[in-house]
């Protein structure tokens, strides 16, 4: 499985349409070339009172609403499962996201003393992974806003490196599947598509980048 995701693009409000939320979260999102599960990821999401995109830093592993302990579930969950699996129904139908990000990591298929790989877009350009929100209030009253990624079957030519790769939403996609436009069901599964293999980039990186901890510009670098 897709193990990380790099979003090392500071311009994405601008190229998203979206607002930070300073009030909320402070100062906007620093560069990260290592955002694991467990961690907040930025995502946008459209907020329908304001008629207005804002970009959100959410806990990345979806708990439900109607989660009994709170605990972070799925990292990342199959797009072919939006309309049966009850973890997923409810948020596929009313909360919709994009996950702010440059790519991902995979070493799920490796052989034993191959290098991790990363994969984006050909020419640095950031991507927008499909994914769910939920959120769960504790007893305290406080609230957990959190996500998954959804996933789709590798096409052939990234199979050898996993069997899942996150979908990737079309550009032209992003108001049907945020919720800016009305959709019916059979438009929003249209989205649901793995990324089209001739716009991405695959190459080694070093095995720094499976430890959670390490982070900065160097994990990219190709690996000689």
């Amino acid at each position: 499985m897709l193990a990380r995701l790099h979003g090392h693009e500071i311009g994405f409000g601008r190229i998203y349409r979206a607002q930070w939320q300073p009030q909320l979260h402070g100062s906007a999102p620093r560069p990260r070339y290592n955002i694991a599960p467990g961690q907040t990821v930025p995502v946008v999401r459209w907020h329908p009172k304001k008629q207005r995109r804002h970009i959100d830093e959410l806990g990345w592993g979806l708990i439900p609403h109607w989660s009994t302990d709170g605990k972070p579930g799925a990292a990342f969950a199959r797009a072919d499962r939006v309309t049966s699996s009850p973890l997923l129904r409810q948020p596929f139908l009313q909360r919709r996201c994009l996950v702010l990000a440059t790519g991902w990591y995979s070493w799920a298929r490796l052989l034993p003393g191959q290098p991790p790989f990363a994969f984006g877009l050909a020419g640095e350009r950031i991507m927008a992974p499909a994914a769910l929100w939920d959120g769960w209030r504790a007893p305290t009253g406080e609230w957990f806003r959190t996500c998954v990624v959804l996933t789709a079957e590798a096409p052939s030519r990234l199979a050898r490196f996993d069997e899942r790769v996150p979908v990737i939403v079309d550009p032209l996609a992003y108001g049907v599947w945020l919720g800016e436009q009305q959709a019916v069901l059979s438009e929003l599964l249209a989205v649901l598509r793995p990324p089209p293999t001739h716009s991405l980039t695959v190459w080694p990186v070093g095995p720094a980048v499976k430890a959670v901890s390490t982070e900065g510009k160097a994990l990219l670098e190709p690996m000689a």
